[in-house]
């Protein structure tokens, strides 16, 4: 019996419309069966697998969509929100700028799109896509609590508390912008506002489930961490709440450096929801992994055999079971998971992976630029503060344990990672006339920002590995900076960036030519900075010699810094605080020999990383 195709459209329809979800994907289904490129059912079942929460079918359903009528709107918005929720931010870029050209009057449709940016970390492109969404609609508080997060992030802090307040002033229901101006508040120093903001959060989420959830989410992106502990707590006392939010309450424990806590809340959890990978993930990073664990590496590789992984899931989980087999000594085996896990995020590349030419070009282009000559010609009179400490060095060299002991120094305060710099020297040229004038400006305003963030230190670390890239401009602009130069073996780094899972994909992490690649640029940038900037202010530290004598590095690095030696700086791992970083379980521990030389495990795997030069 031939199905009408236009009469059963309207009915799933209406189907949807009332609730009858189950009735809706009957139709469509039979639509498809009929006509198999209909876009309208296949929109609407992508629809219907979003909301159910099944990612993976919602996006082959919307891809579907979108083959049929590449200027569907639904299809394009849904597609962008859906790809950068599953980790796949190149591809829901390009989809979201679709979206965007076929309907250029929509703030939903820019706001989509500046999320991606911002997953991406393109603040700037992410900004001018926020006040496209706040121009096409000035009512929208989540545009105008965007263009906040944006501007924070590009070190606009004063425009980003002005666009929070906006947000709370045009919607008196949102928790979260209150926390991000707390956030702001904090690095001021103004801790009684602090209070009053989180205390109005608090106060107008009350009990409700889904925004006690929202609230903690909120502030443990804000460094809030024992507020998301007590919200959370409230929430899982709460009706609807659910393993989910067990997970999060567990991942706040880490970051806290409770693991026992949270191994124990991880265990639990894979046991009452077996099928949720996240615990499996979490719990494999909070501890090392024993033969005793037979029965939970048999699980995590029958999860991994599931056709209906979300791509984030499977990488998790492929992750999870290198690190386990890795921890039990099963190298072949450990790097079959670590390979699939990068095969995966690979994936998530298409048209970002490494521009290997751009990259060399841009080096060469900072050889030629701060050379000797360059800084002995710059006129006195800039930012002379000796209050910043910037660590660099290739990502997973040890940037984070050598902040962790330099700032256990009572006199030193830890500002983490702080894109302030890397972001503003894109706007500078060195060779502007008005270089020092503009340069001066932002150098003032990084000495603000650390002082904010540790009031009252006599030296504040900032560790964002990558900005060697930018060491030309910190000497120029500020030139009584310290800089301390993390090295580590270059094989024993790469295979780290290997076998590590990020927040996001790197656009050279996930393929060893790419890293090898990558790590030789570096080398050619290092050797230029140890040549071009003064003795006094360019200090190295090797990651081994880190992990054989650490009084002996710590005490260096504290003279390097001008200051008295201090015995904290013996105890790292009894350090307070949060500690957000790839590594958290391994860096509260203390020093241990296990990574040096971890690559010789890996040597037949990686041959591309036997060659690289120290």
């Amino acid at each position: 019996m031939t199905l009408d195709v236009s009469s059963a459209s309207a009915r799933a329809h209406q189907a949807m419309r009332g609730g009858n979800v189950a009735e809706a994907e009957q139709l469509c289904r039979a639509i498809l069966a009929q006509e198999r490129e209909n876009v309208d059912a296949s929109l609407l079942l992508g629809v219907i697998s979003a909301r159910r929460g099944d990612a993976v079918a919602a996006i082959a359903h919307l891809r579907q969509a979108v083959e049929g009528d590449p200027d569907s709107w639904d299809a394009l918005n849904w597609l962008c929100r859906l790809l950068r929720q599953t980790g796949a931010v190149g591809e829901a870029i390009d989809v979201g700028r679709k979206a965007c050209d076929v309907r250029p009057g929509s703030a939903e449709g820019w706001s989509n799109l500046g999320n991606a940016y911002l997953s991406a970390w393109a603040f700037a492109d992410a900004l001018s896509c926020f006040d496209r969404a706040a121009a096409a609609e000035p009512g929208l508080a989540p545009a105008q609590h965007n263009r906040g997060v944006a501007l924070q992030r590009l070190g606009r802090a004063g425009e980003a508390e002005a666009a929070y307040r906006k947000a709370i002033e045009l919607d008196r229901n949102a928790p979260q912008s209150l926390v991000s101006l707390a956030g702001l508040l904090l690095a001021r120093g103004d801790r009684d506002e602090v209070d009053r903001c989180l205390d109005q959060a608090a106060t107008r989420v009350g009990g409700n489930p889904a925004g006690l959830r929202a609230l903690a989410l909120a502030l443990r992106e804000q460094g809030f961490f024992d507020r998301a502990e007590a919200t959370l707590k409230a929430l899982l006392g709460a009706p609807g709440a659910g393993a989910g939010d067990l997970v999060q309450l567990a991942q706040v424990e880490q970051q806290l450096g409770r693991f026992d806590v949270a191994v124990s809340a991880f265990e639990r959890i894979v046991q009452a929801a077996p099928t949720l990978v996240r615990p499996y993930f979490d719990l494999t990073q909070s501890r090392r992994m024993t033969p005793d664990d037979s029965t939970l590496l048999e699980r995590m590789l029958e999860l991994r055999r599931d056709s209906a992984l979300t791509p984030i899931d499977r990488i998790l989980v492929n992750y999870a079971l290198g690190k386990s087999y890795d921890d039990l000594g099963e190298y072949e085996r450990a790097f079959s998971f670590f390979h699939e896990a990068n095969t995966v995020q690979l994936s998530f590349l298409e048209g970002r992976r490494l521009d290997q030419a751009g990259l060399s070009a841009a080096v060469d282009k900072l050889i030629a630029t701060f050379t000797l000559d360059y800084f002995d010609a710059l006129p006195a009179g800039r930012v002379e503060s000796d209050l910043p400490v910037l660590i660099v060095g290739m990502i997973r060299s040890g940037t984070t344990l050598v902040e962790q002991i330099l700032s256990s120094h009572p006199a030193v305060g830890a500002a983490g990672e702080q894109h302030f710099l890397y972001d503003n020297a894109s706007i500078l040229s060195p060779s502007a006339q008005d270089f020092l004038s503009r340069g001066s400006a932002v150098a003032e305003a990084y000495i603000n920002l650390l002082r904010s963030l540790a009031p009252g230190k006599s030296r504040v670390t900032e560790k964002l590995p990558t900005n060697y890239f930018v060491l030309g401009f910190v000497h120029a602009l500020l030139p009584n900076a310290r800089i301390i130069h993390c090295r580590r073996n270059p094989a024993d780094t790469c295979l780290s960036i290997y076998v590590t899972p990020f927040g996001e994909p790197l656009d050279f992490g996930h393929d060893p030519a790419s890293i090898a690649f990558f790590y030789r640029q570096y080398l050619r940038l290092a050797e230029h900075w140890r040549a071009v900037l003064p003795a006094d202010r360019f200090l190295e530290v090797d990651y081994e010699d880190v992990v054989a004598d650490r009084e002996a590095v710590a005490r260096k690095m504290v003279a390097h810094c001008g200051l008295e030696w201090n015995d904290a700086c013996l105890r790292h791992e009894q350090r307070g605080g949060a500690v957000v970083t790839p590594s958290t379980w391994q860096v509260r521990q203390p020093i241990y020999k296990r990574s040096v030389g971890r690559w010789e495990h890996y040597r037949r795997f990686l041959p591309e990383f036997g060659s690289l030069p120290g």
